[in-house]
């Protein structure tokens, strides 16, 4: 492995960059829920349906970024330094995340 690979600071990074990301999430959760609960652009839905449909496409959009997190923990508890399993998992949720949330508006 290269010294930037095995660089504690590139898993600072990977796990700064995931929180910030994972924050994102939340806020476009939370605002998607709070909107469904208005029953905007979900009128046609019976009732209790509204919000789950309105938030699904977010939360589905979270997966890879949840599993990126879990990877990021577990990166952790190696001391900081990234496998290769890490880094693929994280620019995997990286990539999906717009893929998945643009794809189910």
């Amino acid at each position: 492995m290269s010294v930037v690979v095995t660089s504690p600071w590139l898993g600072r990074a990977f796990v700064a960059a995931l929180a910030v990301h994972g924050a994102i999430v939340a806020v476009l959760a939370g605002a998607a829920t709070w909107v469904a609960r208005f029953g905007v652009g979900a009128d046609s839905a019976p009732g209790g349906v509204g919000p789950a449909l309105i938030a699904l496409p977010v939360l589905l959009a979270a997966l890879p970024s949840g599993v990126a997190l879990l990877s990021a923990w577990m990166c952790r508890r190696q001391g900081w330094r990234p496998s290769a399993t890490h880094m693929a998992l994280t620019i995997g949720a990286a990539a999906l995340f717009p893929i998945l949330y643009l794809g189910a508006l």
